[in-house]
């Protein structure tokens, strides 16, 4: 089978900019993906929706890739794995998941990870959405389309995103569940603590944990180390696949 290409998803207040040095350490394909509401896809980040990120990626996915994927979620951008897997069907061969936000049926992705977060985000997502209406992230000199003032607060963007896509519930139906599946845990991450940690590599079934020597945000603190797990994985090298 041919080598699948690496699909990287950024997380919460980042671009597709983040895997930059992943992917110049990366053995073989890979594409990063902009969500909507920065880079390729400015949009009303007050009106995003997990739904439309979903399409939006998979639009991308369409139009950039061919044959075997491996999906790689960081943080937040866990949270669109199901719409993914379930649309793109056996062209996914490994799920990864870094420290990525993930819920059981039913549940909100990020209150896997910290239900005080997601309560506090949901107590504010009136005011939050109406401070941010027609904004997209985006450095003050960049165009943006009629409507839209760029947004340049990467923790302002951060938090939209959580209520955005983390504050939705989760479903899984229509996923393989042998989809292998393997949860990279930065052992320096001070977002999410080990114990939070486990119930997210919990959340997706995750067939294997992999510890990684890195913060929260491995694509920035460890781009050489993730990248060799990653190699490992697209070319079946993990002895978990």
């Amino acid at each position: 089978m041919a080598v699948p290409t690496v699909v990287l998803i950024h997380g919460a207040g980042d671009t597709a900019d983040v895997w930059q040095s992943v992917q110049a350490s990366l053995g073989g394909p890979s594409v990063a993906l902009d969500l909507v509401g920065r880079g390729q896809h400015p949009a009303d980040l007050a009106a995003v929706t997990l739904e439309s990120a979903v399409q939006q990626a998979l639009r991308d996915i369409e139009a950039l890739t061919a044959g075997p994927l491996v999906l790689v979620a960081h943080s937040m951008g866990g949270a669109l794995s199901p719409g993914i897997l379930r649309s793109l069907g056996s062209r996914v061969v490994h799920l990864v998941h870094i420290a990525a936000v993930a819920a059981a049926d039913g549940e909100l992705p990020l209150a896997t990870a910290s239900r005080e977060f997601a309560d506090n985000l949901l107590a504010a997502a009136n005011s939050l959405r109406a401070q941010l209406r027609a904004t997209s992230y985006a450095d003050p000199d960049d165009h943006l389309p009629d409507g839209l003032r760029p947004l340049t607060d990467p923790l302002a963007l951060t938090r939209v995103d959580s209520l955005n896509l983390g504050c939705v519930p989760t479903s899984w139906a229509g996923v393989a569940p042998d989809l292998p599946r393997t949860f990279i845990q930065p052992l320096h991450d001070r977002l999410y603590p080990a114990p939070a940690q486990r119930r997210l590599a919990a959340a997706i079934h995750a067939h294997r944990i992999r510890p990684l020597e890195a913060g929260h945000n491995a694509a920035r603190s460890a781009p050489e180390h993730l990248a060799h797990l990653l190699d490992d994985i697209a070319w079946a090298r993990d002895a978990a696949i």
